[in-house]
Protein backbone atom coordinates (compact mmCIF):
# COMPACT_ATOMS: atom_id res chain seq x y z
CA UNK A 1 0.00 0.00 0.00
CA UNK A 2 1.81 3.69 -0.70
CA UNK A 3 1.34 6.20 1.92
CA UNK A 4 -1.09 8.60 0.94
CA UNK A 5 -0.71 12.01 -0.87
CA UNK A 6 -1.96 15.64 1.43
CA UNK A 7 -3.59 17.91 -1.11
CA UNK A 8 -3.89 21.22 0.02
CA UNK A 9 -6.25 24.04 -1.29
CA UNK A 10 -6.52 27.67 -0.52
CA UNK A 11 -10.42 29.56 -0.92
CA UNK A 12 -10.61 32.62 -1.94
CA UNK A 13 -9.18 33.25 -5.35
CA UNK A 14 -8.03 29.82 -5.83
CA UNK A 15 -11.02 27.62 -5.48
CA UNK A 16 -13.39 30.86 -5.16
CA UNK A 17 -12.67 32.99 -8.11
CA UNK A 18 -13.39 36.12 -5.79
CA UNK A 19 -12.67 36.71 -2.11
CA UNK A 20 -15.28 35.13 -0.32
CA UNK A 21 -16.02 37.05 2.66
CA UNK A 22 -16.43 40.29 0.45
CA UNK A 23 -18.78 38.71 -1.87
CA UNK A 24 -20.66 37.50 1.06
CA UNK A 25 -20.78 40.81 2.22
CA UNK A 26 -22.24 42.35 -0.23
CA UNK A 27 -24.73 39.82 -0.48
CA UNK A 28 -25.49 40.88 3.21
CA UNK A 29 -26.00 44.14 2.05
CA UNK A 30 -28.08 43.98 -0.75
CA UNK A 31 -30.15 41.32 1.39
CA UNK A 32 -30.95 44.42 3.59
CA UNK A 33 -29.19 42.83 6.59
CA UNK A 34 -26.30 45.20 6.73
CA UNK A 35 -26.80 48.98 6.18
CA UNK A 36 -25.05 50.90 3.40
CA UNK A 37 -22.26 52.78 5.77
CA UNK A 38 -21.11 48.92 7.12
CA UNK A 39 -21.22 47.84 3.79
CA UNK A 40 -18.79 50.98 2.49
CA UNK A 41 -16.78 50.38 6.06
CA UNK A 42 -16.44 46.99 5.16
CA UNK A 43 -15.12 47.78 1.59
CA UNK A 44 -12.62 50.13 2.65
CA UNK A 45 -10.81 47.83 4.84
CA UNK A 46 -10.95 45.56 2.53
CA UNK A 47 -9.43 47.49 -0.07
CA UNK A 48 -7.04 49.20 2.45
CA UNK A 49 -6.02 45.72 3.32
CA UNK A 50 -5.15 44.44 -0.95
CA UNK A 51 -3.67 48.11 -1.39
CA UNK A 52 -1.90 48.93 1.55
CA UNK A 53 -1.25 45.70 3.09
CA UNK A 54 -2.31 46.00 6.68
CA UNK A 55 -2.59 42.59 8.59
CA UNK A 56 -5.32 40.40 7.91
CA UNK A 57 -6.04 40.19 11.22
CA UNK A 58 -6.52 43.91 11.72
CA UNK A 59 -8.65 43.56 8.90
CA UNK A 60 -10.26 40.60 10.62
CA UNK A 61 -10.81 42.68 13.99
CA UNK A 62 -12.32 45.70 12.26
CA UNK A 63 -15.09 43.94 10.14
CA UNK A 64 -15.71 42.19 13.48
CA UNK A 65 -15.95 44.76 15.49
CA UNK A 66 -18.12 47.54 13.89
CA UNK A 67 -20.47 45.02 11.79
CA UNK A 68 -20.27 41.34 12.20
CA UNK A 69 -21.25 41.08 16.09
CA UNK A 70 -24.46 43.33 15.60
CA UNK A 71 -25.70 40.03 13.91
CA UNK A 72 -27.14 36.94 15.06
CA UNK A 73 -25.07 33.97 14.06
CA UNK A 74 -28.07 31.98 13.52
CA UNK A 75 -28.96 34.50 10.30
CA UNK A 76 -25.18 34.92 9.27
CA UNK A 77 -25.12 31.08 9.11
CA UNK A 78 -28.83 31.11 7.51
CA UNK A 79 -27.89 34.05 4.48
CA UNK A 80 -23.99 32.47 4.01
CA UNK A 81 -26.41 29.04 2.69
CA UNK A 82 -28.48 31.02 0.52
CA UNK A 83 -25.66 32.75 -0.72
CA UNK A 84 -24.25 29.17 -1.56
CA UNK A 85 -27.33 28.37 -3.13
CA UNK A 86 -27.28 31.14 -5.42
CA UNK A 87 -23.50 31.88 -6.02
CA UNK A 88 -21.52 29.39 -5.29
CA UNK A 89 -21.53 27.43 -8.95
CA UNK A 90 -20.60 31.25 -10.61
CA UNK A 91 -17.51 31.68 -8.07
CA UNK A 92 -16.20 28.41 -8.51
CA UNK A 93 -12.97 28.61 -10.34
CA UNK A 94 -13.36 25.60 -12.80
CA UNK A 95 -9.20 24.72 -13.47
CA UNK A 96 -8.44 24.70 -9.44
CA UNK A 97 -12.18 23.14 -8.97
CA UNK A 98 -10.67 20.22 -11.41
CA UNK A 99 -7.75 19.80 -9.35
CA UNK A 100 -10.01 19.36 -6.17
CA UNK A 101 -11.74 16.56 -8.08
CA UNK A 102 -8.96 14.93 -9.67
CA UNK A 103 -7.28 14.77 -5.99
CA UNK A 104 -10.68 13.31 -4.59
CA UNK A 105 -10.80 10.34 -7.42
CA UNK A 106 -7.39 9.79 -6.45
CA UNK A 107 -8.27 9.08 -2.86
CA UNK A 108 -5.62 12.09 -1.67
CA UNK A 109 -6.25 13.37 2.06
CA UNK A 110 -7.77 16.84 0.86
CA UNK A 111 -7.72 19.89 2.99
CA UNK A 112 -9.19 23.27 2.53
CA UNK A 113 -7.44 26.05 4.46
CA UNK A 114 -7.97 29.42 4.62
CA UNK A 115 -7.92 32.96 6.07
CA UNK A 116 -11.67 33.80 5.59
CA UNK A 117 -13.77 32.90 8.76
CA UNK A 118 -14.50 29.48 9.23
CA UNK A 119 -18.27 30.49 9.47
CA UNK A 120 -17.95 30.26 5.55
CA UNK A 121 -15.12 28.53 4.70
CA UNK A 122 -16.80 25.26 6.89
CA UNK A 123 -20.26 25.40 4.43
CA UNK A 124 -18.04 25.93 1.70
CA UNK A 125 -15.66 22.97 2.17
CA UNK A 126 -19.10 20.90 3.18
CA UNK A 127 -20.48 21.60 -0.81
CA UNK A 128 -17.42 21.19 -2.40
CA UNK A 129 -16.97 17.46 -0.48
CA UNK A 130 -13.91 18.60 1.64
CA UNK A 131 -13.89 17.22 5.06
CA UNK A 132 -10.24 18.38 6.39
CA UNK A 133 -10.74 22.23 6.66
CA UNK A 134 -9.63 25.30 8.63
CA UNK A 135 -10.39 28.87 8.49
CA UNK A 136 -9.97 31.90 11.12
CA UNK A 137 -11.94 31.03 13.85
CA UNK A 138 -14.11 33.38 15.52
CA UNK A 139 -16.61 32.60 18.59
CA UNK A 140 -19.76 32.91 19.63
CA UNK A 141 -21.30 34.31 22.84
CA UNK A 142 -24.65 32.96 24.79
CA UNK A 143 -26.46 35.95 22.60
CA UNK A 144 -25.83 34.49 19.69
CA UNK A 145 -23.64 36.84 18.05
CA UNK A 146 -20.30 36.59 16.81
CA UNK A 147 -17.72 37.81 19.94
CA UNK A 148 -14.18 37.71 19.50
CA UNK A 149 -11.59 35.88 17.33
CA UNK A 150 -10.14 32.99 18.79
CA UNK A 151 -7.37 31.88 15.95
CA UNK A 152 -5.98 33.09 12.87
CA UNK A 153 -5.55 31.25 9.68
CA UNK A 154 -2.70 32.73 7.95
CA UNK A 155 1.11 32.03 7.28
CA UNK A 156 2.27 30.08 9.56
CA UNK A 157 -0.60 28.44 11.06
CA UNK A 158 -1.65 27.46 7.66
CA UNK A 159 1.98 25.69 7.20
CA UNK A 160 1.72 24.17 11.11
CA UNK A 161 -1.64 22.43 10.60
CA UNK A 162 -0.36 21.30 7.30
CA UNK A 163 2.08 19.67 8.92
CA UNK A 164 0.74 18.64 11.71
CA UNK A 165 -1.52 16.64 9.33
CA UNK A 166 1.69 15.83 7.47
CA UNK A 167 2.57 14.01 10.68
CA UNK A 168 -0.50 12.12 11.32
CA UNK A 169 -0.39 10.63 7.80
CA UNK A 170 2.66 8.72 6.06
CA UNK A 171 2.79 10.67 3.43
CA UNK A 172 4.05 10.23 0.11
CA UNK A 173 4.17 14.00 -1.23
CA UNK A 174 2.35 16.94 -0.35
CA UNK A 175 0.45 18.92 -3.04
CA UNK A 176 -0.65 23.06 -2.22
CA UNK A 177 -2.47 25.10 -4.44
CA UNK A 178 -3.02 28.70 -3.71
CA UNK A 179 -3.22 32.25 -4.90
CA UNK A 180 -0.03 33.22 -2.16
CA UNK A 181 3.14 31.69 -0.85
CA UNK A 182 2.74 29.78 2.93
Amino acid sequence: MTAPVLTVFDLDHTLISKNISFAFGSHLWRAGHIRLFSALYCTGCYFRHKFVRPSMQKLHRKVLGKVLHRLPFRRLQDQFERFLDKNLDQLLYLPAVGRLREAQERGDHVMLLSGSPDFLVGPTARRLGVEDWGGTCYLVDKNDRLSTIEAFMEGRAKAKRVLARANTLRLKMIHAFSDSAV
